[in-house]
C-alpha cells in the first residue's frame, strides 16, 4: 500500500525545482514512515528561505498631511472628527497600505524567528544571517 502511495505522490508533485523536490521528498518520507522527515523538511526550508526570498522589511507609506494635522489634535478634538475624514481617498488608501505593510512585516518577522529555530547551532553563518534579518525588523 505504501509503495503505491509513494508512486502517487511522485506523480502528483513532479520534482522540477528545488522547493518542489523538498516537498516531494517530505511526502515520500512521510509515506514510508520516516519520523524525522518534517524536521529535515523544515531545516531545508529554512536554508531555502534565507537564500531565495526578499526578506527586507517594507517601509511604511508616507503619511498624508491631513493625518499629521490629526496627530496634533487634542483627545477632545479627535473625538469630534467626523467619520467622513476617515473615508477620504488619501486617508483610506494610506491606512490600507499601512495595514498591509505592517501585516507583511509582522508575518515575515514571525517566519524568520520560526525558521531560525531549524538551523543547526553549528551553522554560525546562516544563524548570523537570520539574526541580522530579524534585527532589521526590531531595530528602532
Amino acid at each position: 500500500m505504501q509503495n503505491s502511495l509513494t508512486d502517487t505522490i511522485i506523480k502528483a508533485v513532479p520534482p522540477n525545482t528545488r522547493f518542489s523536490k523538498l516537498i516531494h521528498q517530505l511526502w515520500a518520507k512521510e509515506a514510508t514512515g520516516n519520523k524525522n522527515a518534517m524536521q529535515e523538511f523544515n531545516k531545508e526550508c529554512a536554508y531555502w528561505l534565507i537564500l531565495h526570498e526578499d526578506l527586507s522589511p517594507l517601509l511604511l507609506p508616507t503619511r498624508p498631511y491631513k493625518m499629521s494635522e490629526y496627530d496634533v489634535m487634542t483627545t477632545k478634538e479627535k473625538k469630534n472628527v467626523p467619520n467622513s475624514f476617515w473615508r477620504q481617498d488619501d486617508i483610506k488608501q494610506y491606512l490600507e497600505q499601512k495595514s498591509r505593510v505592517e501585516d507583511r512585516n509582522r508575518g515575515m518577522l514571525d517566519k524568520l524567528r520560526e525558521f531560525k529555530k531549524y538551523i543547526p547551532e553549528g551553522d554560525t553563518i546562516t544563524l548570523a544571517k537570520y539574526k541580522a534579518m530579524i534585527y532589521e525588523y526590531i531595530a528602532p
